[in-house]
């Protein structure tokens, strides 16, 4: 049991990681290279641990999403309207 436990971590933790570099990362990019200025962008290390912290526990949902290029780009989408939003005051 423990084994099939510590496979799943595994699984959950490589598509998190898989969504950081596929998706997360060029999207922050491409909102710096625009000059975004809001706190998603601005404190990148600790977005990007919530980011890997949520892609984990929606590892499956995930993996779905990163190998269906119709899903993935939809998300892309939303991803960089989230991003590029301005932070409320």
């Amino acid at each position: 049991m423990i084994e099939a436990l510590v496979l799943y971590a595994m699984f959950c933790a490589t598509t998190a990681i898989t969504c950081i570099i596929s998706f997360w990362n060029p999207v922050v990019r491409e909102a710096r290279e625009n000059g975004t200025n809001n706190t998603l962008v601005d404190r990148v290390l600790a977005t990007t641990f919530i980011y890997f912290c949520l892609s984990f526990v929606f590892a499956p949902a995930m993996f779905v999403i990163l190998f269906n290029q119709s899903m993935s780009h939809h998300y892309m989408i939303g991803l960089k309207k989230i991003i590029e939003e301005p932070d409320e005051i």
